[in-house]
């Protein structure tokens, strides 16, 4: 199974930070119907994913999961059980478990 991959990073100046609009793009590109993981790696990066998933429709919103993991062993995880067909809430069990 493929499993799009997309990231974002940096203000919109180029600098350390992040930016809500860069990661709603970034969850546009990686959408599917399985739902989308977004792993962050500082609190202003969740705080601004937060304010990305609130610009969706509620019925997309609940296809938009944070994760709460280690951004690294998260991600390579999360996509290995993708790419088998895991479900969104299974991924989420086990990034948390991490």
């Amino acid at each position: 199974m493929n499993v799009p991959v997309a990231w974002c990073g940096g203000n919109i100046n180029g600098g350390l930070g992040s930016n809500s609009d860069m990661i709603y793009r970034s969850i546009l590109e990686a959408w599917s119907d399985a739902g989308v993981a977004i792993f962050v790696d500082l609190g202003s990066t969740e705080m601004n994913s937060q304010i990305a998933i609130e610009k969706f429709a509620k019925a997309k919103q609940s296809k938009l999961s944070i994760m709460n993991a280690p951004l690294v062993e998260g991600v390579i995880i999360a996509s290995s059980r993708a790419s088998r067909g895991d479900s969104l809430s299974e991924i989420r069990k086990i990034c948390e478990t991490i």
